[in-house]
């Protein structure tokens, strides 16, 4: 049992990630006997933190909160148990590019473009690789060991398995685990756990299977909007030197499908008060609704040099209610309508 709060794993880790499937955290401690708010406050973690999955927190305490669970539960196996409990579905955007692929090659490749980032941080090298007969979805961090982070990496590892059991219609039997830290001993113990071999101490984290799978079709996916929101996420992924507008327009595009995204709406996801962000922005010089007129205008400018999507639909991905409305602001700010400059980028290509 917990005692005392916790400090996080180190300080090198200080770049932020979605909180995802943690948001059951708390509930699945309770469900298993333990303490959730003991957890939650020996890892220096609120409930209100935890609980929206679209929020986001520094992932040292995100990590920190895993091992305390850990502790608090008595379960050298928490990262990978805790991994299958949650909804493939809870990562949000990620979870939609991966599952609506058209076939597993693409979902593969979506999982490997996108998952660290929006799942649990920045790798330092991720890719689908194929080696022969072998595929691989793999992650590289820049530390030794798992450390304090050895749940969270577990569990993220699991969570590949699970994404690809769906993206391959179960058929995991050349499924093969591997970690980049020593699993110390409970190489037995997790293999039997997840019914597939593992791989201890390997150059990367990661799920390797049968590459004859990636030319499978994804079942039961939906494409009608998974053009539209690869092309968005893609953007996003295109950093620029300003980590902060970078990351306000992350939060802003991943909002604008509901409507104007409200200064307060953005700031939470942020992990910023209201008055922070309004700070941070008259800082930089700029204005909140300016930087969200700019944004979905340069998406919209995108968007327009695709044929296939409707400017219905572009109105819809840019938080419009209206084609009218979408149209009157693309004419005021652009001098001509969404159909004109479509027609004109046209005819100068």
């Amino acid at each position: 049992m917990l005692e005392e709060k916790r400090t996080p794993a180190s300080t090198k880790n200080r770049q932020t990630v979605r909180v995802s499937g943690t948001a059951y955290l708390p509930s699945y401690i309770r469900e298993r006997g333990g303490c959730g708010d003991r957890v939650l406050a020996a890892a220096g973690v609120t409930e209100s933190e935890i609980l929206s999955a679209d929020c986001w927190l520094d992932v040292d305490r995100l990590a920190a909160a895993w091992e305390a669970a850990a502790v608090e539960l008595n379960d050298e196996l928490f990262g990978l148990r805790f991994a299958q409990s949650f909804p493939i579905d809870s990562y949000g955007l990620l979870s939609y590019l991966v599952l609506n692929a058209p076939d597993v090659r693409t979902g593969a490749e979506n999982l490997a473009r996108y998952g660290a980032d929006l799942s649990f941080g920045p790798a330092k090298q991720r890719a689908l690789r194929i080696d022969g007969p072998t595929a691989v979805v793999s992650f590289t961090f820049s530390f030794d060991d798992g450390g304090d982070m050895r749940h969270l990496l577990e569990g993220h590892v699991t969570g590949l398995g699970s994404a690809l059991e769906r993206l391959t219609g179960s058929r995991t039997d050349s499924f093969e685990y591997r970690f980049q830290h020593d699993l110390v001993g409970r190489e037995d113990e997790i293999r039997e756990f997840l019914g597939r071999p593992v791989v201890s101490r390997a150059d990367h984290y990661g799920v390797a299977f049968d590459a004859e799978l990636l030319e499978l079709p994804v079942l039961g996916a939906d494409r009608s909007l998974l053009p539209l929101l690869e092309r968005r996420l893609s953007e996003f992924t295109q950093r620029g030197e300003d980590e902060f507008l970078d990351r306000l327009h992350d939060e802003i595009g991943q909002m604008l499908c509901d409507g104007m995204p409200t200064l307060e709406r953005v700031a939470r996801r942020m992990g910023l008060s209201e008055r922070s962000l309004q700070r941070r922005l008259k800082e930089a010089g700029m204005n909140y609704k300016t930087v969200v007129l700019e944004l979905r205008m340069q998406l919209a400018r995108g968007y327009l040099e695709q044929p296939d999507i409707r400017i219905s639909e572009i109105a819809t991905l840019l938080g419009y209610q209206e084609v009218s409305s979408f149209n009157h602001a693309f004419r005021r700010r652009c001098g001509v309508s969404p159909r004109q400059w479509r027609n004109g980028k046209s005819s100068a290509d």
